[in-house]
């Protein structure tokens, strides 16, 4: 006799610390994989995740809080480097105009010094990050939720990781 399984597929969500509050006014089940004094990561399943994303706005609550899924990012026409965040090599994007930018700006604050842009790059690329957040809002000028979400997704990809796993990694902070 065969058992007939069912695959549920997992949703991860970006979220405030309120947005625990939803859950139970909604009828949701969620299971919290990570979590900050910033930032929660969610996993749902697609039920669950289609009943909060039928929530109209109107009927969202202030003490709710915030939350932020994407499929991903723009970023993967953009160079990939082994970065330095939170102690740990994670591999992510970097911006080829804010490396133009920072060869300009070092070689007229160091004008008295013989340094070559191979050099610069060079320093530019083994820049260390605090954090996944200083990453982000360093290399990408990345703050807001919808931005943080999107390329963390992205990053979570591109490092074959989940995003609560991304975060426990490279932002730090408490397991959900």
């Amino acid at each position: 006799m065969r058992l007939k399984t069912e695959v549920v597929q997992v949703v991860e969500i970006l979220g405030g610390d309120e947005l625990r509050n939803s859950f139970p006014a909604l009828g949701i089940q969620a299971k919290n994989t990570y979590r900050d004094s910033r930032y929660e990561v969610w996993e749902l399943s697609d039920d669950n995740f289609e009943k909060i994303c039928n929530v109209p706005d109107e009927e969202w609550r202030e003490d709710w809080g915030w939350w932020r899924c994407a499929e991903g990012c723009n970023l993967d026409s953009f160079p990939t480097h082994s970065f330095k965040v939170n102690n740990e090599e994670m591999t992510g994007w970097y911006d080829e105009y804010s490396l133009d930018e920072f060869i300009e700006s070092e070689k007229e604050i160091r004008e008295d010094e013989q340094i070559s842009d191979e050099e610069l790059t060079k320093e530019f690329l083994s820049t260390e990050y605090s954090n996944l957040t200083d990453y982000l809002s360093q290399m990408f000028g990345a703050s807001t939720e919808r931005n943080v979400c999107a390329i963390s997704i992205g990053l979570a990809k591109l490092n074959g990781i989940t995003l609560g796993q991304l975060f426990e990694k490279y932002q730090g902070g408490q397991n959900g």
